[in-house]
Parts: C-alpha cells; sequence; structure tokens
C-alpha cells in the first residue's frame, strides 16, 4: 500500500483531535453558529500551528494511522520509493522526497498508541471529496502572466511576487468561502508550485495572508518555523489523494 507520512505532534495533534471532536458536541449546532466559531477562532489555530512547527515529529519517521495495518517492525527500515505523482508534466518532488516514500514498513512511533487513543480510537475520518469539499487546483504554462501579490498577515514569511495565477484561479470552497480559500497553482515549464492560503482576488492581482513558492525539482525546506498556505511549512498539493492512491 501506499500512503502519505502523517507528522503529528504536541499543539498540532490538539488542532487535530479538534477537528475530529466538533463531529460530535457541536453537530447540533447551526451551520450559522459552526461558521461564526470557525471565524473566531482561525487566527487562534493559526498561531497554534505556527508553536506546533517547533515540535513536530519528522515526516520520515512519523505515524501512519491506523496503527493496526503496520505490520511489527523493529530498528531502522529502509527507504522505498513509490511511484512519483505527474501533474502538469511536472514531477511531484524528487523520488526520494518524504513524499514519495512508501511508509507501511516504517516502525510504529513509541506514542503512536497514546495519539490514537487521544484523537478516539473508533472515531472516523471524513475524506473531503466532491462537491463543496477537496481542495482545487490549476495547472497553468510557464507563459502565464504574473500578477501581484499583497500580503495581509504573514508577509514576512511569504515569498515575494508577482506570481503566475490567473485571477480565474479556483477557491477551496468556492468565491463566496470564508473559509481557508487555499488558492493552488501549478507551472508547468517552470515546474513550480505556487500557493495563497485565505486568498482573495482582486482587480488586478490577489490579496492572502500568506503565498509560497515550492520548487518541485527540490527537496529544500523553507526556513525553520516558516508558516506556509498550509500553515506548517509544508506544501498543500503534494499532500492530496490522488485516484492512484486509493484505486
Amino acid at each position: 500500500m501506499f500512503a502519505r507520512p502523517l507528522a503529528i505532534c504536541g499543539a498540532a495533534l490538539s488542532l487535530l483531535m479538534g477537528s475530529l471532536i466538533v463531529n460530535s458536541p457541536v453537530e447540533a449546532a447551526s451551520a450559522k453558529q459552526l461558521a461564526s466559531a470557525k471565524r473566531a477562532s482561525r487566527l487562534k489555530s493559526r498561531k497554534a500551528r505556527a508553536v506546533a512547527k517547533k515540535k513536530c515529529v519528522d515526516p520520515s519517521t512519523s505515524v501512519l494511522l491506523p496503527t493496526s495495518v503496520l505490520p511489527p517492525t523493529s530498528g531502522p527500515q529502509p527507504v522505498t520509493a513509490s511511484p512519483v505523482p505527474l501533474v502538469g508534466n511536472c514531477q511531484m518532488f524528487p523520488v526520494d522526497n518524504p513524499w514519495n516514500q512508501r511508509v507501511d514498513s516504517f516502525p510504529v512511533h513509541p506514542q503512536s498508541d497514546t495519539w490514537v487513543s487521544t484523537l478516539g480510537r473508533t472515531r472516523t475520518l471524513h475524506p473531503d471529496f466532491g462537491g463543496p469539499y477537496g481542495i482545487p487546483f490549476v495547472v497553468v504554462p510557464a507563459s502565464q502572466a504574473k500578477v501581484p501579490i499583497t500580503f495581509t498577515a504573514y508577509g514576512d514569511e511569504s515569498d515575494p511576487g508577482p506570481y503566475p495565477i490567473p485571477l480565474s484561479a479556483p477557491i477551496e470552497g468556492g468565491i463566496n468561502s470564508d473559509g481557508d480559500r487555499h488558492v493552488l497553482a501549478l507551472q508547468s515549464g517552470s515546474c513550480k508550485l505556487f500557493e495563497l492560503g485565505r486568498a482573495f482576488p482582486t482587480s488586478t492581482g490577489w490579496n492572502a495572508d500568506v503565498g509560497v513558492v515550492f520548487d518541485l525539482s527540490s527537496n529544500a525546506l523553507r526556513p525553520e518555523r516558516w508558516t506556509s498556505a498550509d500553515a506548517a511549512g509544508l506544501p498543500i498539493l503534494a499532500g492530496l489523494v490522488r485516484y492512484e492512491d486509493i484505486a
């Protein structure tokens, strides 16, 4: 089996717990109440995620949930590459990148049992596929015109524009969304990935909380403790589930 590595750490674990637990005590609340709560907690969540990055487990040694699917292992395991996906004729990072490694033979983290129990061993995960769910992306040509990006929250940790993101690029949740509003654009030819968080189109460009540029030919990491569109310093597109991952 192939799977994406899942890194879990202190504050990040709390955030994940919150997103799962919301399905039980809050499920009777109205959509309006949920939207209001989400708006009120957005800044707090981003600050917590920034703290979480300081303590995160390295993806190459992180936990794969559920633990029941993992065979018992001991000692270091060989790193085996899985097929590297191509998007826009661009390889999704080098073959030896952690995003492209099999993790089903990795040793289980010593705290895995505690984390799974805390999250809720009998709870289920909700895959955000189709409809209003999921995170869309657009592939643009090397000739795509670049537009100015105005950063509204984390400009000091953003990669400066302009970015080759068309004003018609799809937005997570739709044009009227009050959520994270991620916008992803992969430029073929240069094989660079441009990601925005809380992005709003203007007449000439985009306003966004944060913007990041990833070179898909490189394993280079972002500066330590810097944020990204996903608030953890990681690319979003590389972690999206593809048909080939679950077929």
